[in-house]
């Protein structure tokens, strides 16, 4: 925040830039030993109108007085190596969990010393909160992706634990493919229950939202009105984090009924608080969801200014993975223009390469998505690549991306040689046969080939096994009922 021009933030955003300044100015003058000069920066920040300003202020005279203690220059050096925001810092000194290198490292320096005190101020805006009701792990805040594992609903006969496992449960069945939305449903609502009767206004919220993230798919009316009743009952309990989630599962549902204009407005709202709250893992999923909206909305700059914040901060977090995606949107954003831009063909390219060195298989497919979308005239460089990325996946046994692929370079035939694209959707489906909703996938867009090639026999045909294999899947998503709906 400190190398951006005043001018990059918007006026109603000037204390975002103010708190974020201030509290690094605040970490240099303690890794310097200068505690009374960071005490004065942390009066004149609580000083400030706002809850977190004010917030991060007390936090910051606390752990000055620490400093003033204990000797905490391993902790402070640690913390401005990953220029920790005040709500990150708040994480680090209060969790033990693993992460990324540097980001663990902080986490468990801190726990050889005594700040509990340095936590209190923080625990009222919900800076340990998740939506698991668990402290965020050091990977959660990098913006790393965690693996949600299965819990026992029944292991225990306290009232709030079993609720507490329920809810993780149906965020597991949320992040399965694809997602159990019914059973997460039952489970979400269960736990919603057993909240309300305990009087737990934070668990009560947490779980309306994974109640409306359950339903969003098939009741997007119910899933709205829970996540506004989360919203309200975080607001008034004062919590900021879950406010801030609160706000963007409004957008996602408004997004999810194409309510793009109140979609973008919350995002870009929950994306102010989150940068006034320096939560930079809730900022980076913030990004996404303003590029899309954005370019459902046809408006490319916009999506573009998204992507590259998202690229700067995947820069901070010096995740290679989080730079591919976000140069994976760099080049989605780019091929929301109306004339084609080779600054998006490299990102994309580049996202290709970088995931092909992790060996990020379902992040190929997806820089080969992007590349696609970002070229606009001659698909031939698309095409091969895709077809060679599913050789690869052949030979590996990685039949899903390989099928991906496959797709891809069925679509960049499908203007110029039908009969080439027909031949690839052909083998789609045919390596699809043990994933059934991919294979329906596979045999709509066969259906969609042969209408356009004036073939109603052979498209009867393939929409017909694509319907059936629909109505059959024990999971639809929105996008299956509106494939059956198609068919």
């Amino acid at each position: 925040y400190a190398k951006l021009p005043i001018h990059a933030f918007p006026r109603d955003a000037m204390a975002t830039l103010d708190v974020n300044v201030t509290w690094a100015a605040i970490l240099e003058r303690l890794s310097k030993g200068h505690v009374e000069e960071a005490r004065g920066l942390a009066r004149e920040l609580k000083g400030q109108r706002g809850a977190s300003r004010q917030a991060a202020g007390e936090i910051a005279l606390r752990l000055s007085a620490c400093c003033a203690e204990q000797e905490l220059s391993p902790v402070i050096t640690a913390l401005r190596e990953i220029e920790a925001t005040w709500s990150e810092t708040v994480c680090l000194l209060s969790t033990s969990a693993s992460g990324p290198e540097k980001w663990a490292a902080c986490a468990q320096l801190a726990k050889r010393f005594s700040l509990q005190d340095v936590l209190d101020p923080g625990k009222a805006l919900g800076l340990l909160w998740n939506e698991r009701l668990d402290c965020p792990s050091p990977a959660e805040l990098a913006g790393e992706p965690t693996e949600d594992v299965e819990e026992l609903k029944t292991s225990s006969s306290d009232p709030r634990e079993r609720a507490t496992m329920l809810l993780r449960s149906a965020l597991t069945q949320l992040a399965q493919e694809p997602p159990q939305q019914k059973d997460a449903l039952k489970d979400s609502k269960e736990a919603l229950a057993t909240f309300r009767d305990l009087q737990l206004p934070e668990c009560e919220a947490t779980a309306l939202l994974a109640v409306s993230q359950s339903c969003i798919d098939f009741d997007m009316q119910e899933a709205f009105q829970a996540a506004l009743q989360a919203l309200k009952i975080f607001r008034d309990q004062g919590h900021l984090k879950g406010e801030i989630a609160a706000m963007h599962r409004l957008a996602r549902v408004d997004q999810a009924r194409k309510s793009f204009d109140e979609a973008s407005y919350k995002a870009c709202e929950a994306l102010k608080l989150a940068r006034q709250m320096g939560d930079r893992a809730r900022e980076l999923a913030l990004c996404e969801t303003v590029l899309e909206v954005n370019i459902a909305q046809d408006r490319p700059e916009k999506a573009l200014e998204a992507a590259k914040d998202a690229e700067v901060l995947a820069k901070i977090f010096e995740s290679q993975v989080l730079l591919a995606r976000a140069k994976c949107w760099i080049a989605r954003a780019f091929g929301a223009y109306e004339e084609r831009k080779m600054t998006g063909i490299k990102a994309a390219e580049e996202a290709l390469q970088i995931y092909g060195t992790l060996n990020q298989k379902h992040g190929e497919v997806e820089a080969l998505e992007a590349l696609a979308a970002a070229t606009k005239e001659d698909f031939s460089d698309v095409s091969s690549k895709s077809q060679i990325l599913a050789e690869k996946f052949a030979e590996s046994g990685d039949t899903k991306e390989e099928v991906h692929c496959l797709l891809v370079a069925a679509s960049c035939r499908e203007g110029k040689d039908s009969q080439k694209a027909m031949q690839l959707l052909q083998r789609a489906s045919s390596a699809a046969k043990g994933l059934r909703a991919l294979q329906g996938l596979v045999l709509l867009r066969m259906a969609r080939l042969h209408l356009d090639r004036e073939e109603p026999s052979e498209a009867m045909r393939a929409a017909t096994q694509a319907g059936s294999i629909f109505r059959n899947e024990p999971y639809p998503t929105k996008k299956i009922r509106n494939g059956e709906i198609e068919c």
